[in-house]
């Protein structure tokens, strides 16, 4: 949403167990597409995007958009607050969109149980990201700020680089495997320790079924890679994220020594290993509910067809990152996709109450990502949305089986001792005063022009015997801000028929998820999971102000 420019600014609010971005003022950054590898990134110089090797220096972007990020924990409002007036200039005289994340009140690590300590520890000494650089600054750099800003980019885009080296040498070998063959005679060299325990780290999912031929490559690694570790027990100093240099170097170093010849004749197998044609094509999923991160190398998007006025500021509370959420709507087997807003007059011939202006949608989040409204090319007119069906999705037990579905998992997962996900199971009180400090900002807000409310249920980050609670407890906060009479609520998710019957004894305007998408807004299902009715007319008129249009 933010490369389309259907946003320019991300205020993001969050609470104070999820630190994956540092707190800051409105703050002016970077999105657009690495000249090298047409993939998207982002110029912000954290860890966050670093440690997933999405980060670029802006002269490295090409066709760079600017976009505005503010950074702040949810808080009690005052009127002396500094975070919450830069929030309401940032807003003013602006439309703006209110996402709302259910694991903002209570979050769960969905990976605590998934994996044995043991395994964790492989997974760790395998992924675990490049450790942060020291930087020797004199007392008068460190008073500079723009020496600060400076060595803190060159830091990002060393760590970024290595990290991406380090993933793509993993992503190497898991292809081999997938193959049914073993990785390069180099890599049993340099790395024998972290072929042994990667080999041993699949072999030990005894959950998973992998195919024979798999199985055959992944033990023939293990085994070369043991003989090797016991001929050569000093084996080069190398990471995984070392540059090509570095590896050239210790080839040179280790191919002198007295054994190479001995070594060259233990590996030798290894050209006349079994090699067979992949049967299928390895691929990932957009649905990998533990990632929270932005590491999924999706495809750039293209917006072609956009009728969108002006981009909009978009508020998010939640315990995910901006980036996430600019991912969470792309589908990965998707180049293109496209919008259609018609004018806010065509909002009224819906069958809906008119008086109604501002709608809530909550809806899962594992919708099918494959299928999408788009506008067909030859339409004409530009208000006729066919449903386009891309390549078949894969199914659950296929994905789980894929290797690379666990090599994007690993990634995501590694370091739990000093970068693990977010874990903080609150109670009801503590639920409670997080919806009413979110309430006091709203308050001194004007009305946004769409509600966002995701569920996290699928991907197992809102405890399940919370998520009624939680969703009931923000629908009533909501009820609260803009009243009964300006909302309309749509609950787009399975098994919502009871939480229907209880929204209507409360009062609540219920729509149907078919009145919704016959509508007079059309937008992909991937692109948004709430929106108003209209987004110029209908504001809330708040005691002592003026109406905000």
């Amino acid at each position: 949403m933010i490369y389309a420019g259907h946003v320019d600014h991300v205020i993001w609010m969050h609470p104070t167990w999820s630190r994956q971005l540092l707190n800051r003022k409105p703050t002016c950054y970077s999105i657009g597409e690495d000249l090298c590898t047409k993939r998207l990134v982002v110029g912000i110089p954290e860890s966050y995007f670093y440690n997933d090797g999405v980060f670029c220096m802006e002269e490295d972007i090409s066709s760079p958009v600017k976009f505005g990020l503010t950074v702040a924990p949810i808080h009690e409002t005052n009127t002396l607050c500094r975070v919450c007036t830069d929030i309401i200039c940032v807003l003013l005289n602006q439309s703006f969109i209110l996402d709302i994340d259910l694991d903002t009140f209570s979050t769960q690590n969905p990976l605590s149980n998934k994996f044995t300590e043991e395994q964790f520890e492989i997974i760790d000494r395998l992924y675990a990201p490049p450790p942060p650089l020291t930087l020797c600054l004199s007392p008068k750099d460190l008073e500079d700020p723009a020496v600060i800003v400076a060595h803190g980019m060159s830091s990002a885009h060393v760590l970024n680089a290595a990290r991406k080296r380090q993933l793509t040498r993993l992503s190497q070998w898991i292809s081999c495997w997938d193959r049914g063959t073993i990785p390069s005679t180099e890599d049993f060299l340099l790395f024998p320790y972290e072929l042994m325990e990667f080999s041993r780290l699949i072999l030990s999912l005894t959950e998973q079924k992998f195919s024979s031929t798999v199985l055959r490559a992944v033990k023939k690694t293990l085994d070369l890679a043991y003989k090797q570790t016991t001929h050569n027990k000093n084996p080069p100093l190398i990471s995984l994220g070392s540059d090509d240099e570095t590896i050239q170097n210790a080839l040179k170093e280790f191919t002198k020594g007295p054994d190479s010849n001995l070594t060259s004749s233990l590996l030798l197998d290894q050209n006349t290993s079994e090699s067979k044609d992949s049967s299928f094509v390895s691929d990932y999923t957009s649905f990998i509910p533990m990632k929270r991160r932005s590491s999924s190398p999706g495809s750039v998007y293209t917006d072609s067809k956009s009728k969108l006025r002006s981009s909009e500021p978009f508020v998010t509370f939640n315990n995910t990152s901006p980036a996430e959420v600019d991912e969470n709507c792309q589908s990965s087997n998707t180049s293109q996709y496209s919008m259609e807003v018609d004018d806010a007059d065509t909002c009224n011939h819906n069958g809906l109450n008119e008086n109604r202006s501002l709608k809530v949608v909550l809806t899962k989040l594992e919708s099918n990502p494959n299928t999408s409204c788009i506008i067909d090319d030859d339409n004409e007119g530009g208000d006729v949305l066919s449903v386009q069906q891309s390549a078949p999705p894969l199914s659950n037990k296929y994905n789980e089986e894929n290797l690379n579905f666990m090599h994007y998992l690993w990634s995501g997962c590694a370091d739990q001792k000093y970068n693990a996900l977010p874990h903080s199971i609150t109670t009801p009180k503590e639920q409670n005063e997080l919806c009413e400090q979110m309430e006091g900002l709203l308050n001194r807000l004007h009305n946004p022009c769409m509600i966002t409310i995701a569920r996290s249920v699928y991907d197992g980050y809102t405890p399940t015997d919370q998520v009624s609670t939680i969703q009931l407890g923000l629908l009533q906060m909501l009820d609260r801000v803009y009243g009964r009479n300006l909302l309309s609520v749509t609950l787009d998710y399975e098994n919502a028929e009871s939480d229907i019957e209880t929204l209507n004894t409360m009062g609540f305007h219920i729509v149907t998820p078919e009145e919704f998408r016959m509508g007079g807004r059309r937008i992909s299902p991937m692109s948004c999971l709430a929106r108003s009715e209209g987004t110029s007319v209908a504001y809330r008129t708040e005691p002592g102000r003026k109406e905000i249009v």
